[in-house]
């Protein structure tokens, strides 16, 4: 599966995980970024620590992304 997903990363295509819980969703990123390391800059960042209100627009997001 992280094969299908490094396809779409080298392509410079985005992907969606959109499951329940206990569903893998964390491994499989991880399991992601550990592949990719070696080629890419591979950062991880936790969108639950944003508030709501900052999704308003794209200049609240990033601002609010590099405070974290």
């Amino acid at each position: 599966m992280t094969v299908q997903f490094c396809l779409h990363v080298d392509r410079k295509k985005y992907f969606m995980i959109n499951r329940g819980r206990q569903y893998g969703k964390t491994t499989t990123l991880r399991a992601l970024a550990e592949y990719l390391k070696d080629d890419y800059v591979v950062m991880a960042l936790d969108f639950q620590a944003i508030g709501a209100e900052k999704f308003a627009n794209a200049e609240l997001l990033v601002e609010a992304a590099e405070r974290m």
